[in-house]
């Protein structure tokens, strides 16, 4: 199994951060991933282990994520990730708790460099 990403806590941990006022989150992005998505972890989908709420095994605790849509290996791309299409973590997206903002690449060799990240 290949696995790498690259995340971002919000607050000093294990604190959370209230995005309620905020419609997504937004970055810059460029490169050459296939399949790059956003995780956005919550204390409802961070593992007891590290300080969240959820109590199933560390490795099993998963945020929710979204696609990130294509990247260009040569040109910036303003890509926008609305907290409506966050879907599949194991506790409901909640937008009042966020505990970190997180990239992955599929799987096969990637490069990927983020700027700018913010929500919107």
């Amino acid at each position: 199994m290949q696995y790498a990403g690259v995340g971002v806590f919000l607050t000093a941990v294990p604190a959370t951060f209230n995005a309620n006022a905020y419609t997504g989150i937004q970055f810059y992005v460029k490169g050459t991933a296939a399949a790059l998505k956003a995780i956005v972890q919550t204390a409802s989908t961070e593992s007891t282990t590290y300080g969240g709420r959820c109590t199933l095994p560390t490795l099993s605790c998963a945020g929710n994520e979204a696609p990130a849509g294509a990247l260009s290996a040569t040109d910036w791309r303003l890509a926008q990730v609305p907290f409506s299409s966050l879907a599949n973590g194991t506790a409901p997206f909640n937008r009042t708790e966020i505990w970190s903002i997180e990239f992955q690449p599929g799987a096969g060799d990637f490069d990927f460099w983020i700027d700018d990240l913010s929500f919107y």
